[in-house]
């Protein structure tokens, strides 16, 4: 709400201006000289009429009202949590899972900040901050079929999960071969015989 000065302070300085919202019971204040002030929480739709006064140390001014005033609504639509991810898709290895997805189509009006990941059965994830959309699980049991179901998180909340088809952790192929041990042979030796000879 804006305003001019009165035509005379009454012959002290102003202090301060009121404004009243009606209906209700709504105002702000003003220090002099400003000549302006805001009241916020009014009811978006409804009709309201304000009224300023002015005062000195000698007391306070006849108001002035403004016309009717109607309040616009808010046509923004509300912010919610994110729909779910999209596309999940899993790339297996020995004991790991990198699993990759694209952004759902609603943020919900508000960021998206990260994504995490969960792999099934068990509890083993991973998390992605947005804009990243891949993130890698790894300590899989190796011959074992998971699941992964992606979630996006915004300020507001969490979205529903999106879940890749089951996925097969691929078995190592090395073999494990124990050390082996060539014997040694040890050849005997043959040691000749000498028979001492005496002559008389």
């Amino acid at each position: 709400i804006t305003w001019t000065a009165p035509e005379s302070d009454g012959g002290s300085a102003i202090t301060e201006y009121v404004v009243t919202g009606a209906p209700g019971d709504a105002t702000c204040t003003a220090t002099a000289p400003e000549l302006t002030c805001e009241i916020t929480g009014l009811t978006e739709g409804a009709t309201y009429t304000f009224s300023v006064v002015a005062t000195n140390k000698n007391g306070t001014s006849p108001a002035a009202s403004s016309a009717a005033t109607l309040i616009p609504e808010n046509t923004d639509p509300p912010t919610t949590a994110p729909t779910a991810p999209q596309d999940v898709t899993v790339s297996a290895s020995i004991g790991s899972a990198t699993i990759t997805w694209t952004a759902p189509e609603s943020d919900g009006g508000s960021a998206i900040t990260e994504y995490v990941v969960t792999g099934a059965p068990g509890d083993a994830t991973c998390t992605a901050t947005a804009p990243e959309l891949t993130c890698e699980i790894t300590g899989l049991t190796e011959g074992a079929t998971y699941t992964f179901s992606v979630v996006a998180t915004n300020e507001i909340g969490t979205s529903p999960a999106a879940s890749s088809a089951a996925t097969l952790i691929p078995e190592s192929t090395d073999p494990t071969t124990p050390p082996t041990t060539t014997p040694t042979t040890t050849t005997p030796r043959t040691v000749d015989q000498v028979v001492p000879s005496f002559t008389g």
